[in-house]
């Protein structure tokens, strides 16, 4: 089977593909969505109709946003004993598995 498409990576030249008849199937049915499944390509921000100006105004919000926020550098956290900055949270511990028990000894007590 021979079909005529627009291969617009080709500057929308029109090309000719043969396939058999298989192939052809296989191909035309993935783009058969399921009973009760609405094919959506864009929405929201991305929609057609105001697709240009609603992202020219998210990208001024979120150029004042950035502008405006004044970020901080983070605090040391500092032992309430000693004064010092170097914290133990928690200790960490061998996964369990057969490596691990492997290298480790056997108690022999």
């Amino acid at each position: 089977m021979t079909f005529r498409y627009r291969d617009y990576a080709d500057g929308g030249r029109t090309q000719r593909l043969t396939l058999d008849a298989v192939e052809f199937l296989r191909r035309f049915v993935q783009h058969v969505l399921p009973r009760g499944f609405v094919k959506i390509r864009h929405y929201g921000l991305l929609a057609n109709g105001q697709r240009q100006s609603r992202l020219r105004l998210c990208r001024r919000l979120l150029l004042g946003a950035a502008e405006a926020a004044v970020v901080q550098p983070a605090q040391l956290r500092c032992c309430p004993g000693c004064g010092g900055t170097r914290l133990v949270y928690r200790e960490l511990t061998r996964a369990p598995g057969p490596a691990a028990s492997a290298a480790q000894p056997a108690d022999s007590s």
